[in-house]
């Protein structure tokens, strides 16, 4: 009933609160300043930060194939690979996390004749792993700013937010309550919480698949602020203090990675406009270096869609022959013949 009644929505609110944060983040920003930021954009710092943020695949795929093969679900890890991928294209054209994790968990469960409650299990332990990894980086980094006198300069950052950005946030916590909530009322909920509770057991179990985990998380983390750091780098037009401003990254990523916008849209570049502007970086810049990231997230969910869509075919493909064997067996003979 509520899946009903909710999910148009459910998804229109994303695109909602994206037009709204979007336009208070380019409330009378100098838009020929903007451009010609981009015009001096640093192609190889760019092109640097497109092959990283294609490596962070590796560790966040690992990641979530040391999960699966603990509770007896991997396949191999070119596969589950595939599928992390595949993930990150739902994760852009679902707002977040949350949409991209249960979809790649559905999709894998259905193409290799899995329970889907199960594999859906998988994905919070995955995540928390992730989490970890990122806390840690996120010690260092504050750590590092820490030394080089950072945060000696957040005296400048004014708690004095407009109106209208405190509505925002006030909304955008409703709905991630209302949501939250009616999850719970969900069927299959309590199968799902049984299946996460063993799975979680059994991972803590098993120490080496946790360090490992772990590692792969922070790896993750790194990447993630890496692209970052090079989409700023490659439109920076003075020095950036980045010692003292390396604490941002990772709280830029995990606020973009909320699921309440369309790909972090509007949450990226008012957070890092914030943040960024205490130590000197220009409006433009900062704006600048944000779209340049979602634009770097959107070629490698252009490159998962082409994947997903190959890959859907070959399963389709699969299914026809498992139900026709010989109507297939015969059909592939002719076109051998034909060639």
């Amino acid at each position: 009933m509520f899946a009903k009644k909710w999910a148009p929505w459910v998804r229109l609110l994303p695109i909602m609160i994206t037009a709204l944060l979007l336009c208070m983040v380019f409330w009378k920003v100098d838009f020929g300043l903007l451009i010609a930021t981009f015009r001096r954009i640093h192609v190889v710092w760019l092109v640097a930060a497109v092959a990283l943020y294609g490596a962070l695949f590796l560790p966040a795929a690992w990641r979530w194939h040391l999960v699966l093969k603990r509770v007896g679900k991997a396949k191999n890890f070119g596969t589950t690979l595939r599928f992390s991928l595949i993930g990150h294209f739902f994760y852009t054209i679902l707002f977040g996390v949350l949409g991209g994790d249960s979809a790649k968990a559905v999709v894998y469960a259905r193409w290799h004749r899995l329970p889907a409650q199960e594999i859906l299990a998988t994905t919070p332990l995955d995540r928390f792993l992730g989490l970890i990894g990122s806390l840690v980086f996120a010690g260092l980094a504050f750590g590092v700013a820490a030394t080089a006198g950072g945060f000696t300069q957040l005296r400048q950052l004014s708690l004095n937010l407009p109106l209208r950005w405190l509505v925002v946030a006030l909304i955008i916590l409703a709905i991630l309550l209302v949501m939250a909530r009616q999850a719970g009322k969900l069927s299959g909920w309590r199968r799902f919480w049984s299946t996460l509770v063993n799975n979680a057991l059994s991972l803590a179990r098993s120490p080496a698949t946790l360090s490992k985990g772990f590692l792969c998380g922070l790896l993750g983390q790194i990447a993630l602020s890496g692209v970052l750091a090079l989409n700023l780098f490659a439109v920076s037009s003075g020095p950036i203090p980045w010692q003292k401003l390396m604490w941002t990254f990772p709280i830029i990523v995990a606020i973009s990675a909320l699921p309440i916008t369309v790909g972090g849209l509007g949450t990226r570049e008012g957070i890092a406009t914030l943040l960024w502007s205490i130590y000197g970086v220009p409006r433009a810049d900062a704006i600048a270096a944000s779209l340049l990231t979602l634009i770097v997230g959107l070629v490698w969910a252009a490159a998962a869609g082409l994947l997903l869509l190959k890959n859907g075919k070959n399963e389709r493909a699969r299914h026809w022959r498992a139900i026709w064997p010989e109507d297939v067996s015969r059909d592939e003979q002719l076109r051998a013949e034909s060639v």
